[in-house]
């Protein structure tokens, strides 16, 4: 504690007897970290999802879970790579959620959304008075308020390269300056980086630093595309999702329904995204007038089915249906 600043936050409880005779006072002394800490717990900035909340059976996948599962054992770096939609964020929570920081905040921020003027005050806060408009008490960042957690730095491949310079400091000292501080405020907090760019490019062409890549690349997890994952888990997810929609807390409807019933899901052309293997098999469940949680069959739309691709090398990977010189039938008359 020699040479560090310490905030602590107070209040007084006077003693008064049953005659109402003041005998004194308590002093309750609490280090303001752990109100951070609580008010963050009761605001709900905590991570959902677990491994169990992961649905897939293909070898790449299954890969991603075991290097995640040994990385959650383990206080390194992480670096979560993957194309949009393929559950970066979920691996992220999960590994939070099976740490030893299960019980401590999951703090996330897309370092893509927030313009590079307020990254900073976002991430390290600011002291009293910095700049015009700023709290009068100062703000913690969301390093402060991860500590003894993790925070997760989403879409960090789009993070400016002055950012990238503080960022890197941080790794390497475990210290974090708010702006306007001429001290600094140490930090336990594990860091969770993920992106869908390809970084060893982007250090090629100068967008990415190269020593903050080695200090993010300890636990380097990627995480397959859906449409490299194979129908089975296309199929899964679409389970998951239609379970969570129907039955939240209920049975697995999905348990005892022929896989037949989810052609949907099937038809999806070249999915990247764990959310569209749900969409389409949800909003045909939803306008179903049947039993909820299950999916009518498909049925062959009417009209002459089109003639087969004659040269495969031109066929392209989805065919129209219907084709435009179908004739519809006329409504009925009422």
């Amino acid at each position: 504690m020699e040479g560090k600043t310490v905030d602590f936050i107070y209040s007084v409880q006077p003693v008064i007897s049953k005659e109402g005779e003041r005998l004194g006072a308590v002093l309750f002394v609490q280090e303001i970290k752990d109100v951070y800490r609580m008010a963050h717990t009761i605001a709900g900035t905590r991570a959902h999802y677990t491994f169990d909340s992961l649905a897939g059976g293909s070898p790449e996948f299954l890969k991603a879970v075991k290097l995640a599962r040994r990385a959650a054992g383990s206080d390194g770096t992480v670096l979560v790579q993957g194309e949009t939609g393929t559950g970066k964020e979920l691996f992220a929570q999960a590994i939070h959620n099976h740490s030893t920081r299960r019980n401590n905040p999951f703090i996330p921020i897309n370092c893509g959304a927030i313009p590079s003027n307020l990254l900073e005050s976002e991430l390290f806060g600011y002291v009293a008075g910095t700049f015009t408009g700023a709290s009068k008490k100062g703000k913690p960042g969301k390093f402060e308020l991860a500590d003894t957690g993790t925070i997760l730095l989403d879409e960090i491949g789009d993070m400016p390269h002055r950012m990238q310079v503080k960022l890197l400091r941080v790794l390497q000292t475990g210290e974090v300056y708010r702006i306007g501080a001429d001290k600094p405020v140490t930090i336990d907090t594990r860091i969770i980086a993920a992106t869908n760019i390809n970084l060893p490019q982007a250090i090629k062409s100068g967008r990415f630093r190269e020593d903050l890549y080695y200090r993010l690349n300890v636990f380097a997890i990627e995480i397959p595309p859906l449409k490299a994952r194979g129908k089975a888990d296309i199929l899964a997810l679409a389970r998951l999702h239609q379970r969570k929609r129907r039955h939240p807390a209920g049975p697995d409807p999905g348990s005892r329904r022929d896989p037949g019933r989810l052609p949907l899901a099937r038809q999806c052309p070249g999915a990247g995204k764990l959310h569209a293997a749900g969409h389409p098999p949800l909003r045909r469940s939803d306008t179903h007038p049947g039993p909820p949680g299950t999916l009518p069959r498909h049925k062959p739309l009417p009209g002459p089915r089109p003639a087969p691709w004659k040269s495969s090398s031109t066929r392209p990977s989805w065919t129209p249906w219907p084709p435009t010189e179908t004739i519809w039938p006329s409504p009925p008359k009422v």
